[in-house]
């Protein structure tokens, strides 16, 4: 995720990823499911503003600015599917064009994420893609998320750095190493060393 003022989790579920991100100055999380909101505002009042109501609805009537980010994780496709009823509130084909254009045409950065399907990946065509395994119950299937913006310089949540266990392990130990490193340097020396980070960076 790049950084963000604000975040906009389209469809909540079951809100993974709003409880495992770092905290955006400001969060809406919308939702058709009234239980799905009951449960977050008892729960995790403090993450977001929850909306129970339509997705397309909220965005279309939101005011942007520019600086938000729009995580969109709506029902799959029934055509993805092993099993056909999993939702509370359904999405039909229609459903997902209308929710493709809207996202299409919001003025801030939008990630979409499904099973590999033609309708998304005809729609998206010409956002980035990145196609990953994810174990489900059913076995492995291959996930996509496309964004329309390009891998970004900067992150908004560095604890989540690099694209496989493997590479995020490899990275913590680095990044602990160099930790211990400046924690063992006389202050004047780390004084040198942030002054030089600070004009470099």
């Amino acid at each position: 995720m790049p950084p963000h003022r604000v975040y906009i989790e389209s469809h909540l579920g079951g809100g993974a990823i709003l409880r495992s991100k770092k905290p955006a100055p400001i969060s809406y999380a919308i939702d058709a499911d009234p239980r799905v909101i009951g449960n977050f505002r008892q729960n995790h009042s403090s993450l977001a503003e929850y909306q129970e109501m339509d997705a397309v609805e909220f965005l279309k009537a939101y005011q942007f600015s520019g600086d938000e980010l729009v995580y969109s994780d709506p029902p799959y496709p029934k055509s993805t599917r092993l099993k056909q009823k999993i939702y509370r509130c359904e999405y039909e084909d229609a459903d997902h064009e209308e929710l493709l254009e809207t996202l299409i045409s919001l003025p801030c950065q939008v990630m979409v994420s499904s099973y590999e399907n033609t309708l998304y990946s005809s729609m998206l065509k010409g956002w980035n893609e990145v196609k990953f395994p994810n174990k489900t119950q059913t076995g492995i299937r291959i996930e996509s998320l496309w964004t329309n913006y390009p891998k970004p310089k900067e992150v908004h949540d560095t604890r989540y750095l690099g694209g496989t266990f493997r590479e995020r392990q490899t990275i913590r130990r680095k990044q602990e190493r160099l930790r211990n490193k400046i924690s063992a340097l006389p202050t004047y020396e780390r004084q040198a060393l942030f002054e030089w980070i600070s004009e470099a960076y």
